[in-house]
């Protein structure tokens, strides 16, 4: 992985367009393999040294928060994950991930993932030495079966988007719902736009 790669404005993933990008952050997972939700912050400016970057709040459903900066005005894309993070699928077939016609604008010969950027979970010791590393296995991965998010701004980022996940899940209770909620530490959000 590239030093500094997405955690910079300066240094962004390179992808082609906004469906390459809610493909690429679809797809992602946490080092422990752990899925993500995310939002759209914002635009940062255009500057003479950069064109115009998408800037991303992530949360991992073990509670870590992160910014990932994306530039969607690239001519190829660049498969490569930000440190920290893996993709879950290989995405050879990217109808698994969008719309029919997202997956027409989106030429699945442009994908390329590398297999050492997939997260992989060969063995019951691998999940003992993840739990170990990254705590108690969270509530909220028990209902999420793959990472999501919005290409706009989501005022109560991250509740709103765990509200809908449990709700629209086959074991959802009021209980859990208010157990994963009550869990959910808020972001220090001072320096969230760059």
């Amino acid at each position: 992985m590239k030093a500094d790669y997405d955690k910079n404005p300066d240094n962004p993933i390179q992808l082609n367009s906004i469906v390459a990008s809610r493909l690429f952050l679809n797809n992602l997972v946490n080092a422990g393999g752990y899925h993500i939700l995310y939002h759209r912050l914002g635009s940062l400016p255009l500057k003479a040294s950069r064109p115009i970057i998408d800037h991303y709040e992530v949360m991992s459903s073990d509670n870590r928060y992160d910014d990932i900066f994306i530039n969607i005005y690239n001519e190829t894309n660049d498969w490569t994950p930000p440190a920290g993070y893996l993709f879950e699928d290989d995405m050879e077939d990217i109808t698994d991930f969008l719309s029919d016609y997202e997956s027409e604008e989106l030429d699945e010969s442009e994908i390329k993932i590398d297999e050492k950027y997939l997260f992989k979970q060969d063995s019951a010791d691998d999940l003992g030495e993840n739990l170990a590393k990254f705590g108690p296995f969270p509530l909220l991965e028990l209902y999420m079966n793959q990472s999501s998010g919005v290409n706009g701004y989501n005022e109560d980022f991250p509740n709103s988007q765990i509200r809908e996940i449990v709700m629209n899940h086959i074991m959802r209770t009021q209980g859990k719902m208010e157990k994963i909620l009550s869990g959910i530490k808020p972001r220090e959000k001072q320096n969230l736009f760059l």
